[in-house]
């Protein structure tokens, strides 16, 4: 298993722990709002049964519609903190992994995104002061047949991670991005595990 499939499986179960953690706070939070919500519609109900049956429905059927949206609010709300927290730490993790790991993961990630001819990789400032000498051949000999890469001595302003030039196309390789795809599967993941699934 390489540097970067073990970090994204290892970002798969912080994510999976931090949802289940998530869900169990969000029944918690969601419960007791229900319970005070029980609480202020059966006084409600006392006062108003005076009024007529169809009055007293009517409240509870509101009170249970307003708990409903905040507990789907307050799941929402954790639901994206929890995740963008889960996303910073694994690219901080992957950020702080030794060089020769971190390259290699760049390789892989290099690999699985290259056009075919000559392009640029384009590396943060960090990444460049670091940068192995013999990295550029290594990488060249990862690449698929037909695709060649030259290390851009100009840096980059981003996270970590490469972008790939071909000409006027980008291929934005860099670790927000990368991560940023990924937060939408993890996003749709959590609202399936908390709403059930989408019909």
């Amino acid at each position: 298993m390489t540097g970067l499939e073990k970090i994204l499986a290892e970002i798969s179960g912080e994510a999976q722990a931090a949802r289940q953690a998530a869900l169990d706070e969000a029944r918690q939070q969601a419960e007791a709002i229900l319970q005070e919500s029980a609480r202020r519609t059966e006084a409600e109900c006392e006062k108003l049964r005076t009024q007529g049956k169809k009055s007293c429905e009517d409240m509870i059927s509101q009170a249970r519609a307003g708990a409903e949206l905040q507990r789907r609010r307050v799941l929402l709300e954790t639901r994206q903190r929890l995740i963008g927290e889960t996303l910073r730490a694994a690219g901080n993790a992957i950020l702080d992994m030794p060089p020769q790991e971190y390259f290699q993961a760049l390789i892989r990630i290099a690999s699985l995104y290259a056009h075919t001819g000559e392009g640029v990789a384009h590396l943060s400032r960090r990444d460049l002061d670091r940068l192995p000498p013999d990295f550029e051949k290594q990488l060249n000999q990862a690449l698929p047949e037909g695709c060649r890469l030259t290390i851009s001595a100009e840096p980059r302003s981003m996270y970590g991670g490469m972008v790939l030039v071909y000409g006027g196309v980008e291929e934005n390789c860099s670790l927000r991005a990368l991560f940023g795809s990924r937060s939408e599967n993890l996003l749709d993941l959590a609202d399936e595990v908390m709403f059930g699934p989408r019909t």
